[in-house]
């Protein structure tokens, strides 16, 4: 099972001192790739998703080279509150661009009558279950996020994948003047069985070494989660 450490960053001045890096402790850095997201959150005027833990998000992924990907994604979000006993859950579906572009365009219930999508189908399901009507659902919180990705690798072999995040939120129904802003730097293991003694040990060092070389701190709040207490705190 893939684990995700993020780290709350100072200032973009530690990205530029990872982005250059060839190697961190004993494994081999690679950068994969620039990209470009925006995201629509969609929940209730009261946010039953999130006050249920949980967030809705429409996709649009620019991968460069003019590829464009669109995407949903239901997601547990991670919280300080559970931290101890957090069980991650992400269910993300890659979906026809006609599809897309009808749900930029507005059209999000042609998304929810699709049935094919297992994204859509969890989602039925989730708010059936807590009572919510898909009726009610729209766009609450905008969010721009540019991710510079890098892989680490020893002997060949994958180990983590490193992320640096510049992100901003911002309400829908208002200009994006008003905004928060998160720089955050994530890795996550890529180990091909479950994480076994000798895999949690690579992970300290790891943390280790970004806390003693860098002015950053473990956040245990979602990026989504802590832009939602700061723009609609009334909720």
């Amino acid at each position: 099972m893939e684990e995700q450490i993020k780290f709350d960053v100072p200032d973009t001045s530690v990205f530029d001192d990872i982005r250059p890096r060839q190697r961190i402790l004993s494994y081999k850095v690679k950068h994969i790739g620039e990209y470009d997201y925006k995201d629509y959150y969609y929940d209730t005027a009261d946010l039953a998703i999130f006050n249920l833990g949980y967030s809705y998000r429409f996709r649009i992924r620019n991968k460069g080279n003019g590829i464009i990907e669109y995407g949903l994604q239901l997601k547990k979000e991670y919280n300080t509150k559970d931290s101890e006993d957090f069980k991650r859950y992400e269910l993300d579906d890659v979906i026809p661009k006609d599809l897309g572009i009808r749900i930029l365009a507005g059209e999000w219930e042609e998304a929810y009558s699709d049935t094919d999508l297992k994204t859509i189908k969890k989602l039925r399901e989730f708010l059936s279950v807590n009572n919510i009507d898909y009726r009610k659902l729209a766009p609450c919180i905008i969010a721009e996020q540019k991710r510079s990705r890098f892989s680490m690798k020893r002997n060949g072999q994958l180990y983590f994948e490193i992320s640096l995040d510049d992100c901003s939120f911002w309400p829908f129904d208002e200009s994006n003047l008003n905004r928060v802003k998160f720089l955050q730097l994530e890795f996550e293991n890529k180990f091909r069985v479950g994480i076994q003694r000798e895999d949690e040990a690579r992970i300290l060092e790891l943390v280790k070494f970004f806390e003693e070389n860098y002015p950053v701190k473990i956040e245990k709040d979602s990026k989504y989660r802590k832009a939602i207490l700061e723009l609609l705190p009334k909720h």
